[in-house]
């Protein structure tokens, strides 16, 4: 690990780490990444681009959708995410 390496004090365990990726916090970006992720693959399974902050597209990286705010996420901004993510559909 690169905490390991540098001599970092560690804070979480890998296992906490891997379980919030898993079960992420509610309202959190990381909630609304997950569920992106599950809903884009439906219709484009290949290839995508997974950012803290943004998923793209690959084939021509002009599709991208963003979720910048860390916290606050309620059930219309997913909601409005999820619509916008819809449009990966066309490649």
């Amino acid at each position: 690990m690169v905490a390991d390496k540098i001599g970092a004090e560690r804070i979480l365990r890998e296992e906490d780490i891997g379980e919030a990726l898993l079960f992420p916090p509610e309202k959190s970006r990381a909630l609304v990444r997950n569920a992106l992720i599950e809903e884009i693959v439906k219709f484009q399974p290949e290839n995508l681009m997974v950012r803290w902050n943004r998923i793209i597209n690959p084939p021509t990286r002009d599709e991208e959708v963003e979720f910048n705010e860390l916290e606050g996420w309620n059930e219309d901004k997913i909601k409005k995410k999820m619509e916008e993510a819809k449009r990966f559909c066309k490649y």
